[in-house]
């Protein structure tokens, strides 16, 4: 098969600098490094597709049993709330340590 692509300069340049560095033997290997990860990407959004469509299912058959909670905004509020807190503390400890030693 015959294929013809136009690349946006910034690809071009890329392709181009990864041929010189022997990245790449010729710059037709590149659009099938390319395919090959777009094959794979579709792989697994098939994967998680049905993986979230059986979840969904199982969720779907619990409720239908009446084996669901109702939702409590107030403790997923709360919970969010905590965790932000917890990261926030993270953050300010990590910049402590990373300014402790500085003059």
């Amino acid at each position: 098969m015959t294929l013809t692509v136009t690349l946006p300069q910034e690809l071009e340049r890329l392709v181009a600098e990864m041929v010189e560095k022997g990245l790449l033997l010729a710059p037709e290997e590149a659009l099938i490094h390319g395919l090959y990860l777009l094959k794979d990407e579709y792989a697994l959004h098939k994967v998680n597709t049905e993986e979230l469509r059986q979840k969904a299912l199982v969720g779907l058959a619990q409720a239908e049993r009446g084996e669901v909670a109702p939702l409590d905004f107030e403790a997923i509020k709360a919970k969010v709330r905590e965790r932000l807190a917890s990261q926030e503390e993270s953050a300010d400890a990590a910049s402590h340590t990373n300014h402790a030693g500085r003059v």
